[in-house]
């Protein structure tokens, strides 16, 4: 797991550690890392989808239903599917595929 280094909090810190504690068998988390963006293209990805996605919800509510060129261009070549998940679903998600 990378974060943007620019993001630690002792929030975050936190949150980690409830992960770490939660997930200790399965899936084991080899790696977490806070890095500067501009030397994890991991985190730089992230960021153009996050705010390509803000920018296409953004539309969406103004009555737009086309994505940013740049955005179209990725969701026409990349297999994708994404969803938004609280805790509890989560959860269950991982006990669907076999975890604790």
């Amino acid at each position: 797991m990378h974060f943007d280094q620019g993001r630690q909090s002792a929030k975050l810190h936190g949150v980690i550690e409830a992960v770490r504690d939660a997930y200790s068998e399965k899936p084991i988390l080899a790696n977490i890392s806070f890095d500067p963006v501009e030397r994890v293209p991991a985190l730089q990805a992230a960021d153009v989808l996050a705010t390509e996605n803000y920018w296409h919800a953004n539309g969406v509510l103004e009555g737009k239903s086309s994505p940013r060129p740049h955005f179209d261009h990725f969701l026409n070549r990349v297999s994708t599917e994404g969803y938004i998940l609280d805790q509890p679903q989560i959860m269950q998600m991982l006990r669907d595929h076999g975890y604790s």
